[in-house]
């Protein structure tokens, strides 16, 4: 079982969300509140996960489940909520797959939903939802890349883009710096 501890929303740089939350209440928000429970112990109540966390290999926080299907390859797919690294365990050539950096402008999909205004191009982010916080059931991403310096760009995708840009260190901007692993044929 893992605890999750309160952290700050505030980066290296000292750009703050101006409070702290709880990674069960930044789990909620996205939408996949599966496998947490309250645990009470001396009087504290306290929420724990009861999934073994997987630590993103960017940043070091802890990554989240998506909730997908079962494949014969037994494929899971974890999120990093803080830098939105993704890490694939399983699939049919990979035992992980760790997709490398990519700048803003090639990193996001265009969001697509019935319920997004025709007018803005949202990104897509994670776990049906937009960049900017737009959550509609059934987004998805489309097959274009979203353009963060288009004229119908959302400005809150724009910024949110450029937060999560900022929060990969540089050392992990290379083509080899997040591992890989092929599976044995």
């Amino acid at each position: 079982m893992f605890i999750h501890e309160q952290v700050s929303l505030c980066d290296e740089h000292g750009t703050c969300a101006g409070r702290l939350e709880t990674l069960k209440e930044r789990f909620v928000l996205a939408g996949v509140f599966d496998n947490w429970r309250d645990v009470s112990c001396f009087g504290l109540t306290v929420s724990a996960c009861e999934d073994p966390p997987v630590e993103c290999d960017v940043c070091g926080l802890a990554m989240w489940r998506w909730p997908v299907p079962s494949t014969a390859w037994e494929e899971e797919i974890w999120s990093c909520l803080w830098c939105y690294a993704a890490t694939q365990v399983g699939g049919e050539w990979f035992e992980i797959s760790r997709p490398p950096y990519l700048p803003m402008e090639m990193r996001w999909e265009r969001a697509v939903a019935d319920g997004l205004a025709a007018g803005a191009s949202h990104a897509f982010g994670i776990f049906d939802k937009t960049l900017c916080g737009i959550q509609e059931l059934g987004m998805s991403p489309s097959d274009h890349w979203w353009l963060p310096e288009r004229e119908n760009a959302c400005g809150a995708c724009r910024e949110a883009a450029g937060v999560i840009d900022d929060r990969w260190p540089q050392a992990m901007r290379g083509e080899d710096a997040r591992v890989s692993v092929a599976r044995r044929l």
